[in-house]
């Protein structure tokens, strides 16, 4: 028996077309803004701050030494640490984000 069947089986009405519909916007995406860059020469980092779909803010950092590059992605906004020097602590935990948007700021 097809999904379709199935769910009207269950008192689901539905169409392919509205699952289709359905589908696109659970699973639609933008990728995040950036809005403000900074840099510092002492400590050679970039400082990027990044609009999501929903109008929170996030922060990636790019830190050099000789020898490497790091990228420090965060995986939620805000965060429940709230370290005094630490603005991003400051916010406390909003929510945690989807993997696209870790992927998009890589």
């Amino acid at each position: 028996m097809g999904l379709s069947r199935m769910l009207d089986r269950c008192g689901f009405r539905t169409s392919r077309d509205t699952c289709a519909r359905g589908w696109r916007r659970a699973t639609t995406f933008s990728l995040p803004r950036a809005i403000k860059e900074s840099s510092s020469e002492r400590d050679r980092s970039t400082k990027l701050a990044l609009r999501l779909r929903d109008g929170r803010i996030v922060e990636c950092v790019h830190l050099q030494t000789p020898r490497l590059h790091t990228l420090c992605v965060s995986s939620q906004v805000g965060c429940a640490m709230a370290c005094e020097f630490c603005a991003t602590g400051k916010m406390g935990l909003l929510r945690n984000l989807e993997a696209w948007e870790i992927l998009a700021r890589s």
